[in-house]
């Protein structure tokens, strides 16, 4: 998510990050262990504390594993161990007692368990915590017991208003919400974090144009334009109906209309459903092939109009760095009989963000209008429609997805107008304007465009997602070469056939989103502050022990 609306979502996800793996975890935390113990009777620290202060800190881990495994795995248990132990070395060089490194890590374990364990997982862990440590420490069992009370006392009414924040926004609570999200992050569990999208969402009904070409009985290809958005992110909710889409009945060229967030279905199970009907029976209506073309260019955006005799389809080429095109222009446009597809196919740090309302930028607006308007009116070819279809199964797991690159060669009156489309998010600057001059070359009017596929976003650490061009450059250009060549070779005389899939579901709550994001954003700052109080508890315990 880009839009600066959502820059809470952004922040707080910044916030992630990733374990090294599970050799280089276990090499480190085996490394430091050794080293303190080799450490600790040369410098005269008692080993036997050292020992004891490992084996009560470290057993909880392993014990909490058992009671939530799919989250808390040995690789993650031995992560807070490490906390531990680098905690610790002071302590040994100081000659003081481990409990000030015992006591901090406990504490900053329970923050983390709250945001993403099971209660179960929480209660054992502190229990066999606080047992042991009574058990085999209980010269410092009490002074670890009053911290741990006091530092809950303090964190509870601000893990309250954490909660509370995102119940008025969404009706779900904060707690379980964040849950929900980062088990998803860290497991790939979707049931609850897809059950709170959903409580928070809102039923309506999303249109999916499809236009299916048609050379006798024999089906050719489809052009698919959707108004569900392919998003929130890897898996979650429709980010993955590019692909099923394409993968399912090939070869469709997948673009998206004018659409945002608020149009992410709530559940990923809606997709397979959506697919099946999109690529099923649907009602169409056979257009004759009579075709128009006509061309209009903007500041902002393009526009390639192609004129079917009852329906229009207009391809929108962003001019200047663009994220996603309002719904506002698709509802627009479709009451008059107009197809919109946003080609979503240029960003940078700087980028344009026309926003939902059009009275918050009539001057914008009207300049898009225009242009689309304009494109309608206008006549660059005309005559017999003729179509071919290419698709490539390219994914680098970075920036392309699973649906890869789909191509339409159109021909019109001579003209011949070559669609790409990647399974991607966005694209850099660079690789449109190559596309532009080297593989633009082969047709009198190239467009490239992304499907807009969240599914990498938020893969990455510290990044959002990599917009196509971002790797492989030469190896893209390479590829829409060959596909565009081979849908012009098979170029044939075809009808279309066009109808509407009314997707009726559950999505997501433009509204409700702006509120949460801005709900996490000040979630983030309030859980920050808690682990800072839990670090600055370290050289307080330091002091008094």
């Amino acid at each position: 998510m880009t839009d600066s609306k959502f820059e809470g979502f952004r922040k707080g996800y910044k916030w992630l990050f990733r374990l090294p793996g599970t050799s280089l975890v276990l090499s480190a935390t085996a490394g430091i262990f050794m080293l303190e113990l080799l450490l600790a009777p040369a410098v005269g620290y008692d080993v036997r504390l050292f020992l004891t202060s490992a084996f009560t800190t470290g057993l909880p881990y392993l014990v909490s594993v058992l009671a939530d495994r799919s989250v808390l795995t040995p690789r993650r248990a031995l992560g807070f161990f490490l906390v531990y132990l680098l905690l610790l070395l002071p302590l040994i060089l100081l000659k003081k007692p481990p409990v000030a490194a015992s006591t901090v890590t406990v504490l900053l374990s329970f923050l983390v368990f709250i945001a993403v364990a099971r209660r179960r997982a929480l209660i054992l862990y502190l229990s066999v915590y606080l047992a042991l440590t009574y058990l085999f420490a209980p010269t410092y069992a009490y002074a670890s017991l009053t911290v741990l009370v006091l530092y809950a006392l303090l964190a509870l009414p601000v893990l309250l208003t954490i909660d509370k924040r995102v119940r008025q926004v969404a009706g779900v609570g904060g707690l379980k919400y964040l849950r929900g999200f980062l088990r998803y992050t860290l497991s790939g569990e979707k049931d609850e974090v897809e059950e709170c999208i959903k409580a928070s969402s809102t039923r309506k009904t999303v249109p999916i144009h499809v236009f299916i070409f048609r050379s006798g009985s024999e089906v050719i290809g489809r052009l698919v334009v959707s108004g569900v958005h392919p998003g929130p992110l890897r898996t979650l909710g429709s980010s993955t109906l590019p692909e099923k889409v394409v993968t399912k009945c090939p070869p469709t060229l997948f673009l998206k209309a004018p659409a945002g967030h608020g149009e992410n279905l709530a559940v990923s199970s809606e997709v397979d459903r959506v697919a099946e009907e999109v690529c099923g029976a649907l009602s169409l209506k056979e257009l004759p092939s009579t075709v128009r073309l006509g061309l209009a260019q903007g500041k902002l955006v393009s526009s390639l109009a192609i004129r079917l005799p009852g329906v229009s389809l207009c391809l929108l080429d962003p001019q200047v760095p663009m994220e996603d095109l309002p719904p506002s222009l698709r509802e627009e446009f479709e009451r008059k009989g107009v197809v919109l597809a946003d080609l979503h196919n240029m960003i940078s740090e700087d980028y344009l963000q026309l926003p939902e309302s059009p009275d918050s930028a009539p001057e914008l607006y009207l300049e898009v209008l225009r242009t689309i308007q304009e494109s309608l009116e206008a006549s660059v070819a005309e005559g017999q429609l003729k179509a071919g279809f290419a698709w490539i199964g390219f994914s680098d797991g970075v920036s392309i997805g699973k649906a890869g690159i789909a191509c339409l060669a159109v021909e019109v009156g001579g003209k011949i107008v070559g669609v790409i489309s990647f399974d991607g998010n966005n694209m850099t600057p660079k690789l449109k304007a190559r596309l532009l001059q080297e593989v633009g070359k082969r047709v009198d009017y190239l467009l490239v465009g992304t499907t807009d596929t969240h599914v990498l976003t938020g893969v990455f650490q510290g990044v959002d997602y990599y917009p196509v061009g971002t790797f492989n450059e030469e190896a893209l250009l390479e590829k829409s070469v060959k596909c565009l060549e081979e849908a012009k070779n098979n170029m044939r005389e075809c009808s279309v056939l066009y109808g509407v899939y009314p997707v009726s579901s559950f999505f997501m709550d433009n509204t409700k989103l702006k509120g949460l994001s801005a709900a996490t954003r000040l979630n983030v700052r309030d859980g920050l502050v808690l682990a800072v109080i839990a670090l600055a508890l370290y050289p307080l315990l330091l002091f008094l022990t």
